[in-house]
C-alpha cells in the first residue's frame, strides 16, 4: 500500500509542475509575419528629369511605385522608362506586432519674404494614430517609414503663375521624409510624422526653366507618408548613416557611381528607416534627377545600405553635389523569426505600377 504522505508530495510536485506549465504558456509572447519597408532605386534610361511625381511603398494592399519626370519623359517632347527596385524585408515569426497607416499631406507655397528668401520650409506635419486593438500591448513601439510620395500635378492658388503647368515638375532641391517616437496615450499610440519637398532654381534659363524658376514660391504640392507602428519586447537601437560628396563633371553622361556602405546590422535583427532625406547641391541651385535611391543590400544576410542620387546625363549643365542620408532603426524581435530581403526590380513605363 502506497504511503500517503507519499503520494501528497507526489502530486504536489507535479502540481507545481503543471501550475509553472500554464503560466509559461499564459505568458507566451504572441508571434506574427509581416513586410517591411527597406528601400528603393529608380533610374531613368536616358535623361535625367525633373521631379512632378515619386512614390515608393509597402501599402497595406502591397508594393507601389510611380516616377514621372517633365514633359521630356511623358512623351510630350521626347519619352523616357525606368528601371527600378524595391527592397522589402519579409518577417516570419517575429515576437511583435505591425500596425500601420497612410497620412495624406499638402505642402504650403513657401512664398518669398521682403528680401526674397523663402519665407516658410517646404515641410507638412501630420500624425499616425492607431489604437492599441491594432498594435497589441507592449513594452515597447518603434515607428519605421513603410513609403512615401509627391505630386506636383495638383491644383494651385491664385498667386501661382499662368505660364507654367507645375505638372511638368520641378528641379530637385531637397525630400526626405522623419518620424517622430511613438508615445502611447490610453489606448492609442500616435507619432508624428514629417514629409519634405523643396523644389529649387536651376542657374540655366533655357527653355521653361525660368517659368518653372519663378513659379516654386507659389507651388503647392501633395503627398503621402506610409507608416508602421511596430510593438515589441526589446528595445532598439538607431544608426545614422549618410553620404556626402560632389560627382565626376565629364559631361555628356558623366561617371556617376553609388554610395555602398558596409553596416553591422548584428545577428538576426531586422531593420527599417525611421528617416530618410536626399538633398541636391546643398545651399545652391536644384537639378535634374537620372537616379535616386536607398536601399537595404544582402545577400542571405543584410549586409549593406546604398545611397543614390545623380543626375548623369546628354545635358549636365553644372557640377552636382549630393547628401543623401537615414536613420535605420534596428530590433531584436525573438531567437525564433527569420528575415528574408526581398528585391522586386525591373522596368516601368513613366506613371505608376506595381512592382
Amino acid at each position: 500500500m502506497q504511503d500517503e504522505g507519499f503520494a501528497l508530495n507526489h502530486w504536489s510536485g507535479q502540481g507545481r509542475r503543471l501550475l509553472l506549465l500554464l503560466a509559461v504558456l499564459g505568458c507566451a509572447v504572441p508571434t506574427s509575419d509581416f513586410e517591411l519597408f527597406g528601400g528603393f532605386h529608380l533610374d531613368w534610361e536616358s535623361l535625367s528629369h525633373r521631379v512632378s511625381l515619386l512614390e515608393v511603398g509597402i501599402g497595406e494592399e502591397g508594393p507601389e511605385m510611380g516616377l514621372v519626370g517633365g514633359d521630356w519623359s511623358t512623351g510630350e517632347s521626347f519619352s523616357d522608362w525606368i528601371h527600378y527596385r524595391l527592397a522589402s524585408l519579409e518577417i516570419r515569426n517575429a515576437k511583435a506586432r505591425l500596425g500601420q497607416g497612410r497620412i495624406p499631406l499638402v505642402i504650403a507655397p513657401r512664398e518669398l519674404d521682403d528680401d526674397g528668401q523663402f519665407r516658410n520650409q517646404g515641410i507638412a506635419e501630420g500624425e499616425l494614430v492607431l489604437p492599441i486593438s491594432e498594435v497589441g500591448s507592449w513594452s515597447t513601439y518603434t515607428a519605421l517609414i513603410q513609403g512615401f510620395g509627391v505630386n506636383t500635378a495638383v491644383e494651385q492658388g491664385p498667386g501661382f503663375p499662368d505660364d507654367y503647368d507645375s505638372a511638368h515638375g520641378y528641379a530637385l532641391g531637397a525630400l526626405g521624409v522623419d518620424l517622430g517616437e511613438v508615445r502611447r496615450e490610453d489606448e492609442e499610440v500616435r507619432v508624428s510624422v514629417s514629409l519634405r519637398f523643396e523644389p529649387s532654381s536651376t542657374e540655366e534659363g533655357i527653355l521653361d526653366r525660368p517659368a518653372m524658376n519663378a513659379s516654386i514660391p507659389q507651388a503647392r504640392f501633395e503627398g503621402w507618408v506610409e507608416v508602421a507602428i511596430v510593438g515589441h519586447e526589446r528595445k532598439g537601437t538607431t544608426l545614422p548613416l549618410e553620404a556626402v560628396g560632389e560627382h565626376s563633371y565629364e559631361p555628356p553622361y558623366s561617371v556617376q557611381e553609388a554610395t555602398l556602405l558596409d553596416v553591422d546590422f548584428g545577428k538576426g535583427r531586422i531593420a527599417g528607416w525611421s528617416a530618410l532625406s536626399f538633398e541636391v547641391n546643398p545651399g545652391g541651385s536644384g537639378d535634374y534627377i537620372r537616379s535616386i535611391g536607398a536601399e537595404v543590400l544582402g545577400e542571405e544576410d543584410l549586409e549593406a545600405v546604398g545611397f543614390d542620387l545623380t543626375n548623369s546625363s546628354a545635358f549636365e549643365l553644372a557640377p552636382f553635389s549630393y547628401v543623401v542620408s537615414g536613420t535605420l532603426a534596428l530590433l531584436d524581435v525573438g531567437r525564433g523569426s527569420s528575415i528574408a530581403l526581398r528585391a522586386r526590380s525591373g522596368e516601368a513605363d513613366v506613371g505608376n505600377w506595381i512592382p
